[in-house]
């Protein structure tokens, strides 16, 4: 009966652990990536667990999709470019699993816990286009829903300080 109670005990124990990490946000990374192409691209290579579908040299095309039913196909498509300066990274998605890559995206190391913060409020400010300084970066948030996809385009350029 004792070694009962203790097994009864540190399933408790053990289970209301899991439910406290599971009910604290993510912490975020304290390890820093530089926001480049390359890091950037990589990183979606490893969130997704495949390689892009196309590389060149200035930009990475990555997709996923599943049919939900026998007429309707949820897809993604990512598509990160590099500019001059920036990085621009493209959601094409038709499905909620898409809006998944995005937050991820944004709660990524390559930003700091207040850019991330600041880039949510962008994105869930409506539809449109806005500017803004956020951090590190001058943003370029685009966001529109046409007709079956939502498009969301973050266009990201280095502050010169």
């Amino acid at each position: 009966m004792k070694n009962f109670v203790l097994l009864i005990t540190a399933i408790t124990f053990l289970t209301s652990q899991q439910l406290d990490a599971a009910a604290k946000p993510r912490e975020h990374s304290a390890k820093r990536q530089p926001l480049t192409f390359g890091n950037v691209t990589s990183f979606f290579q490893d969130a997704l667990r495949r390689a892009p579908l196309k590389v060149y040299k200035r930009c990475s095309i990555f997709s996923e999709g599943e049919w939900t039913n026998a007429n309707w196909y949820n897809h993604s498509v990512i598509v990160v470019e590099k500019a001059d300066e920036d990085v621009e990274v493209t959601f094409i998605m038709t499905g909620d699993e898409g809006m998944n890559w995005v937050n991820e995206f944004l709660d990524s190391p390559f930003f700091q816990r207040s850019e991330t913060e600041s880039l949510f409020q962008l994105l869930n400010n409506g539809h449109g286009t806005r500017r803004a300084k956020v951090g590190r970066f001058a943003v370029e948030l685009s966001r529109w829903q046409p007709r079956h996809h939502e498009i969301v385009v973050l266009s990201l350029t280095p502050r010169k300080r």
